[in-house]
């Protein structure tokens, strides 16, 4: 029960155990769904070395090199899986956060950042950072993606609701995605 100074500190005890609550879950809502695709890499990688030092597996090998980019998949595609699993603990379009995860891993952009031209959208300058193996960027961007969704959702009438919300939650997103949430969400990861 509340004194006259504020709520007791029971009261407080609960807001911030509700608080830890809640992050854990969203948290292990969204790693959770990853981990069997980082044990399958580390799984087949281990299994690799082993057949690599028995002498059955040469490092020239196709066997090798197609074994080898299929087990890095996971973590250069990170960012796609996160966006999945962010989509479902944030109540996101899966779609639309995939697509927003694809933005910051397309090869046209990749290749920019590799080659370090300058980009802007609107006159905003893109930060050139490389998404792929990264974490924090895609389950910002999906979380803050979660809103304008539901935003526009709110706001747009049924009849051109799904032909529309798509649209504005893409045009909305991807500048923020890679003038502000990507660059914060990279910053923050290093």
């Amino acid at each position: 029960m509340a004194g006259a100074d504020g709520p007791s500190d029971k009261t407080k005890e609960n807001d911030n155990s509700n608080f830890v609550q809640k992050f854990l879950g969203i948290v292990t809502g969204i790693f959770i769904p990853v981990l069997p695709a980082l044990i399958a890499s580390g799984m087949v990688r281990a299994l690799l070395t082993i057949l690599n030092a028995a002498g059955l597996v040469d490092t020239a090998s196709g066997v090798y090199t197609i074994v080898t980019f299929a087990a890095d998949s996971v973590f250069y595609f990170l960012p796609m899986i996160h966006a999945y699993s962010s989509s479902k603990v944030f109540g996101m379009s899966t779609g639309l956060a995939m697509m927003l995860a694809g933005v910051l891993l397309h090869p046209t952009f990749t290749g920019i950042v590799s080659a370090g031209t300058a980009l802007d959208i609107f006159g905003i300058p893109v930060r050139l950072a490389s998404y792929n193996a990264t974490v924090i960027p895609i389950i910002l961007i999906v979380w803050v993606g979660s809103y304008v969704e539901k935003f526009a959702t709110k706001i747009l009438p049924d009849f051109i609701k799904y032909v529309l919300r798509p649209l504005i939650v893409m045009v909305v997103m991807i500048p923020l995605s890679l003038c502000l949430l990507g660059p914060v969400g990279a910053w923050l990861g290093d």
